[in-house]
């Protein structure tokens, strides 16, 4: 990599490890699927989400293979992002005695190593933020891992992100602070999910609360200033450590959303003005900003690009005007690929660039074991048909995007078994497949029957259904759909992630299905 942590301004997102469920948002809107390759190049911090479990915690990718996921961080290393590992989240209950610090120092460097995390991000919240020993053996354990990375001179960044009550100065996270002294990097703080919490700011005669969106410019501006000089009841955080957390919209969070975007901007030009240069914005999250609302439109990255002016991220690589350099890193294509089982031996392969600052017109290029089915070798989306085999057999497939000066390639390994197709071999992770049978009238149904487990385990089904159409348990086997009404022929697409009684979880598979102004 480039910079360093401490050099970047920055753009904080947190990534989802985790199939969205749909309908998971405060609002009924729904989170969206993506891979780290297709965050948008503003979140130059991509927070993974989450680290945790009952004993030492731990991490393992939900959708990965160990070697797929590490192949996709080295890619963002490549274009100069961090990728940390976050700790803890609203539902993980973190509870570590002394006797689990070398555990977890353990832990740690080996989760650095296999996924090539840049350091971890401390986001314990409610009764875990004081549970056990953590206060003291979590702070103990990473200052030991920064301590062993700087010995071979490689940096391990710390960062934290605390709801903002707790940065009072006798409030829960001040331990933390207090112990990691000389060893955090950064800490956003959430500005939201509080209500009507605030502060009561002097020169205004006024109590200020986090939900009154008429004084939002003010909030972020008095709340940021008083935590950065240590005013108004709260600790000091340095500025070139500190960035403001905001959720992406209103489905990310209960409150705090901004509505009106000039009131950041106004806020930082105040604080500016103060002599206050804040390291930047943190959002909840990559997956909820690029969402869909209730009514299934889409938020298309509201946040990355509403903000974005505020964070520069290669200073180096700016021209006088403030304008970045086309030919740099960071404008690279980066292939991609997205598989999905449309029946049968039938299979979908789709190519894309994963890098949303990179406009140029592209090739593409698949080397392909077997026949391509109504496609060639340089189509964007290819469809296939699995071969007969014996006995299981993993192919690989490889993608390869030309622009003018710059190439970049994926691969894909699909196993193959008798009669069935496993996008996901590496973890023996279970398959998902969808079939679809006419009921008559309007309604269809989907079914999730033909997933398996290797080891047959009993499986979970998680279906992402298109907006407008109501179903009433995603996570049933079957679905019965009633089909909406519509003017004119329309596509919809229903996607499966199914997952183990070990939490293994699938390749997701998606079925599209045509939608008639009237079903015969």
């Amino acid at each position: 990599m480039g910079k360093k942590f401490s050099e970047s301004k920055i753009m904080v997102g947190y990534w989802h490890n985790w199939p969205s469920a749909g309908k998971d948002g405060y609002q009924q809107g729904s989170s969206c699927n993506l891979s780290l390759l297709e965050v948008p190049h503003e979140y130059n911090v991509i927070c993974v989400s989450f680290m945790k479990g009952v004993g030492i915690p731990t991490f393992k990718p939900f959708h990965y293979s160990d070697e797929e996921f590490r192949q996709m961080v080295d890619t963002l290393h490549s274009q100069n992002r961090f990728v940390l590992l976050s700790l803890g989240g609203a539902d993980a209950h973190v509870e570590l005695t002394e006797k689990d610090e070398d555990a977890f120092v353990s832990e740690v460097i080996r989760l650095v190593e296999t996924y090539g995390f840049d350091g971890i991000d401390i986001d314990l919240e409610q009764g875990a933020i004081g549970a056990a020993s953590n206060k003291k053996v979590i702070p103990a354990a990473l200052k030991k891992v920064k301590d062993h990375y700087k010995a071979v001179d490689k940096e391990f960044v710390i960062s934290m992100a605390p709801e903002f009550p707790y940065l009072h100065k006798d409030g829960s996270y001040i331990d933390y602070i207090t112990a990691l002294e000389g060893y955090y990097d950064m800490i956003a703080p959430q500005f939201y999910n509080q209500g009507g919490d605030g502060l009561w700011v002097d020169e205004e005669s006024l109590w200020i609360a986090q939900n009154n969106d008429a004084l939002k410019s003010k909030f972020l501006y008095y709340l940021t200033k008083s935590l950065v000089t240590g005013t108004h009841g709260f600790i000091s955080i340095p500025p070139q450590k500190f960035a403001i957390g905001l959720p992406a919209n209103i489905d990310a969070a209960a409150t705090g959303y901004v509505i009106n975007p000039e009131d950041v901007y106004d806020a930082f030009s105040k604080l500016a003005n103060d002599g206050i240069n804040i390291k930047g914005l943190m959002s909840w999250s990559i997956n909820w900003d690029n969402g869909v609302s209730a009514s299934g439109k889409s938020y298309d990255w509201e946040f990355a690009k509403r903000y974005s002016k505020l964070i520069s991220y290669d200073e180096d690589n700016n021209d006088s005007d403030g304008s970045s350099d086309n030919n740099d890193s960071n404008h690279t294509p980066t292939a991609a690929i997205d598989l999905s089982v449309v029946g049968g031996d039938k299979f979908i392969l789709l190519g894309h660039n994963g890098n949303p600052d990179n406009h140029e017109v592209l090739t593409f290029h698949w080397d392909v074991p077997f026949d391509i089915d109504g496609s060639t070798v340089t189509d964007d989306q290819i469809t296939l048909s699995a071969p007969e085999v014996t006995e299981a057999t993993v192919f690989e497939i490889k993608l390869t995007l030309t622009g003018k000066d710059q190439t970049s390639t994926s691969i894909q390994r699909v196993k193959v078994v008798p009669g069935k197709i496993d996008p996901k071999p590496e973890n023996k992770a279970p398959v998902a497949a969808i079939s679809f049978s006419v009921l008559g009238g309007s309604q269809f149904l989907l079914s999730a029957s033909q997933s398996y487990s290797e080891s047959d385990q009993k499986l979970t089904y998680v279906w992402d259904i298109p907006g407008g159409i109501d179903v009433k348990n995603k996570q049933a086997c079957d679905l019965e759909i009633i089909a909406p009404m519509v003017e004119k022929e329309q596509q919809q697409t229903f996607s499966l992630v199914v997952m183990d009684e070990q939490g293994n979880t699938s390749q997701q598979v998606s079925y599209k299905v045509n939608i008639a102004p009237k079903l015969a």
